[in-house]
This record gives C-alpha cells, sequence and structure tokens, in this order.
C-alpha cells in the first residue's frame, strides 16, 4: 500500500507540473477592439503587419493609400511585437484643398505615448489639433496600447474633410466603416479582455481522475495479502 500511495504521489506532482501551464493557456483570451460612434457601436480587428508603427503609417502613404477629402482612422499590430497602436491620416497628397480637424482626446492609458506626430506638437496625449495645405496630409500615431483601454475622441473643428471611416482587417485592403467626426459627435475605441469560457481546467480533470485512480489503489493493497 505504501509504494501504491508514493507512486500516486509522485504521479499527481508531475501532473501539476505540465498541465497547469497548459489550463493556464487555454484559459488566455486575446483582446476584443469595439468602436462606439454616437449611438452605434461595431467590432474591429486592428491592421498588422511585420513592422513598426511609424513605419507602416509612412508620412501619408498607408499600405491601403489615401484618399481626397477622407480622414481615417485604424488600430495597428505590429506582428513582430504585438505592439498596439492608433493610428489617423487626413487627405491626401495634392488634393487641391487642405483643411484642419481638431479633437479633444480622454483616456489615454499610462502607458500610451505619441509615437509620431506629423508635425511637431499637433497631436498630443490629450488632443490633436491639425492644419494641412492643399498638397499636404496630416495625421499621427499613438502607440503603447495594450491591455484594456477605453479612448474617447471629441471633434471640436472639421473643415476640408467629407468622409470618415475607421479601418478594419486586412492592412491592404481594409473594410472601412462610416464614422461621423464633426463636432458634436465622438467616437470611443475600447479594448477588452474577455472572460475565458467556463470549461473545466485540465489540471482539475486529471486531479480528479488521480484521485480515482487512487482510490481503486488503496482499495487494491487493502485486498491483496
Amino acid at each position: 500500500m505504501r509504494r501504491s500511495l508514493l507512486f500516486l504521489s509522485a504521479v499527481i506532482v508531475v501532473s501539476l507540473c505540465v498541465l497547469t501551464p497548459i489550463s493556464q493557456a487555454l484559459a488566455t483570451s486575446t483582446y476584443v477592439y469595439t468602436i462606439i460612434n454616437d449611438s452605434t457601436t461595431m467590432p474591429v480587428d486592428p491592421l498588422s503587419a511585420a513592422e513598426g508603427d511609424t513605419a507602416y503609417f509612412n508620412s501619408g502613404h498607408p499600405a491601403f493609400g489615401t484618399e481626397n477629402n477622407t480622414g481615417f482612422f485604424w488600430l495597428y499590430e505590429d506582428t513582430t511585437t504585438g505592439n498596439i497602436s492608433l493610428e489617423m491620416i487626413f487627405d491626401t497628397p495634392n488634393s487641391g484643398s487642405g483643411g484642419k480637424f481638431n479633437t479633444t482626446i480622454s483616456g489615454m492609458p499610462p502607458s500610451g505615448y505619441v509615437a509620431l506626430s506629423d508635425d511637431p506638437g499637433e497631436l498630443t496625449p490629450t488632443g490633436g489639433s491639425w492644419k494641412w495645405s492643399t498638397t499636404g496630409v496630416d495625421g499621427g500615431v499613438i502607440g503603447g496600447l495594450g491591455g484594456t483601454w477605453e479612448m474617447t475622441l471629441t471633434p471640436t473643428k472639421s473643415t476640408g474633410l467629407t468622409s470618415w471611416y475607421f479601418l478594419s482587417g486586412d492592412p491592404t485592403a481594409p473594410t472601412k466603416i462610416p464614422l461621423t467626426m464633426s463636432p458634436g459627435h465622438t467616437l470611443t475605441i475600447t479594448a477588452s479582455d474577455p472572460a475565458p469560457a467556463a470549461n473545466p481546467e485540465p489540471a482539475s480533470i486529471a486531479l480528479l481522475s488521480l484521485g480515482l485512480v487512487g482510490f481503486g489503489l488503496v482499495r487494491r493493497s487493502r485486498r491483496d495479502p
């Protein structure tokens, strides 16, 4: 009986060492991103590529291209690091129109920072104030958006831009979700960590099974002469 119990104890220790990390990995969930534009709520997926956020932005020439009199927002994931950023770009080069866009920003997480301001001082952790000529574009990048957070942009001025979109999915041909970004409207972007599914953990199942095995070994040892 003593040998059986020692064997069972060893099996339990080994099982816990092996199965607990597996259980924790299975319980890990990915972040879910959502935008709320006034009363409209939509899920979004970050655009992603194997390069840094400012490299993808590339001052007016992201992979999906820019459009005349159009403003774009999107989340971006650098697949080499997993870093998440919020990027934005307004108008297209040589559009012939120029424009202005001002907004307040609230809720930037402590890890967030201005990774790129198209012109110095235009983008800060609490807002943005952009003005571009008939030949230029404007925009910026907010990096360090890991974990859960909720940021809200509240426009205070918008001229020269007639269309707004939040981009989602494919980095070269993303889905375009229409936005209203004139003064009096808001855009809230959230990153949430949903609770993992309530499935039995592998370690718990293993311990229950080992308990039954142990019970059987004890009974057998009592019967053996």
